[in-house]
């Protein structure tokens, strides 16, 4: 199954099969002079100089006058991924404030018993 990606308005989509990207053009989400590249190359070319693609637009509503003229919308993106949420012991704040703590409790132990270790 061959793979294709889309760069419109400086946005990458994809990976879509050449029946969604026959559907996008149907709709007009994308022109003949926009960006597009099979992932088994590295080169972009416009979408209307690739003769597979180049056809979706005669056989599909794409070339119809009306949904030229719109401005193409983009495909729909993935859904970004939700950030983890860190908790107490990921904070380096903790970590520095527990530390401290534990070097002032050291400190007032060796403190309170320097009279017995020097006799």
């Amino acid at each position: 199954m061959s793979e294709w990606r889309l760069q419109i308005k400086g946005g990458e989509y994809g990976p879509y099969s050449l029946e969604q990207l026959g559907q996008y053009a149907g709709e007009g989400r994308f022109t003949p002079g926009d960006l597009v590249r099979h992932d088994a190359s590295p080169d972009w070319m416009e979408a209307g100089q690739v003769p597979e693609i180049a056809a979706l637009f005669s056989t599909g509503a794409g070339s119809n006058e009306s949904a030229a003229a719109a401005a193409p919308e983009p495909p729909p993106a993935p859904p970004a991924k939700q950030p983890r949420k860190k908790g107490l012991l990921r904070r380096p704040l903790f970590w520095i404030i527990f530390i401290l703590l534990v070097l002032v409790y050291l400190g007032a132990v060796v403190a309170t018993n320097l009279p017995y270790i020097y006799l």
